[in-house]
């Protein structure tokens, strides 16, 4: 969340007017009680807001944000919440849920406890699972020592396939040198 102080108006009692911004998808309750259907304040809707200080957690403050909603005119509060690093839905508003991520929560979950129940499928998972790291481990790094006989194949087959191209890089290079030599003598005799 960003609370851009780009104007900042202070009163007589103390309360901070700043610019603050909605940290997550929420549904105002006023507007869902009065016209019976659920506003959505999306993420990163900016409000006018009255930034207060409410307490403390250890030597963090804690602050409250208070401000209107357009539609319904009521209150909503959002208060810091230090300990887990969030924030607070204090009055006024409640989290928007997002139905298709919901459901496949849902769905792993339910896939989860089939796997557990199913001794069978657990046992066709690990072997699918073994079959496909097969030695390496999932950062490409080998799992159990190369014996050195694999060393030495890996060693044959690179220098079967990159043999002849550095071969002919040498031969590039040797002729790049003779003609380099030789343009200097040429500059050096003039």
């Amino acid at each position: 969340m960003r609370i851009s102080c780009v104007y900042v108006c202070v009163f007589g009692n103390g309360q901070k007017v700043i610019r603050f911004e909605m940290p997550f998808n929420v549904i105002c309750l006023g507007c869902e009680e009065k016209f019976g259907i659920p506003r959505k304040i999306a993420k990163g809707v900016r409000f006018d807001a009255k930034k207060r200080f409410y307490g403390q957690y250890f030597r963090t403050k804690i602050y409250e944000f208070i401000m209107v909603c357009s539609a319904c005119k009521q209150q909503l509060r959002v208060r810091t919440n230090p300990r887990d690093c969030t924030y607070d839905l204090a009055a006024g508003l409640r989290m928007a849920v997002n139905k298709q991520k919901d459901m496949d929560l849902r769905e792993m979950e339910q896939d989860r406890q089939k796997a557990r129940s199913n001794p069978f499928l657990q046992i066709e998972t690990e072997k699918a699972n073994l079959k496909r790291s097969k030695n390496v481990d999932q950062f490409g790094a080998f799992t159990k020592p190369i014996s050195k006989s694999e060393i030495n194949d890996l060693i044959t087959y690179r220098s079967k396939v990159l043999g002849p191209r550095r071969e002919g890089l040498r031969e590039v290079k040797r002729v790049f040198r003779d003609r380099r030599n030789a343009l200097r003598e040429a500059y050096r005799s003039d």
